[in-house]
């Protein structure tokens, strides 16, 4: 931390260095079980910032930059079952990208976040 501090990296950098690596060498790790399974099991997760749980552009413009920068298939990311991230998960699972649905508290979250999915 104290080499990418020194390059002026900026906290949201710091974060993002620090977190990918981390994912990506659990990811890893995984993806033997992920192979084996044919996809079914080896995830692991990752959340998209909580501070975008009601901006559906920037939940969709965050997963596609830690998606690039995670670079493995097996890397499924978080976003909660709010009314912006509905259309945003939407969106995700049409483009392929893996997404692990957080914050369903309510039937009509389950049924919005199902109909999402069969959509798509």
């Amino acid at each position: 931390m104290r080499h990418l501090t020194a390059e002026g990296k900026t906290v949201g950098e710091l974060y993002d260095a620090l977190v990918i690596k981390d994912i990506q060498a659990a990811a890893d790790l995984l993806r033997p079980v992920y192979d084996q399974s044919d996809g079914v099991d080896g995830y692991v997760s990752l959340e998209a910032n909580p501070n975008l749980a009601y901006d559906v552009e920037g939940t969709i413009e965050e997963v596609h930059h830690l998606h690039a920068q995670v670079d493995r298939p097996n890397v499924m990311f978080k976003i909660p079952a709010t009314t912006a991230g509905i259309p945003a998960i939407a969106t995700l699972i049409s483009e392929g990208i893996p997404i692990n649905v957080t914050l369903i508290f309510a039937l009509k979250h389950y049924e919005a976040v199902a109909d999402a999915y069969v959509r798509n």
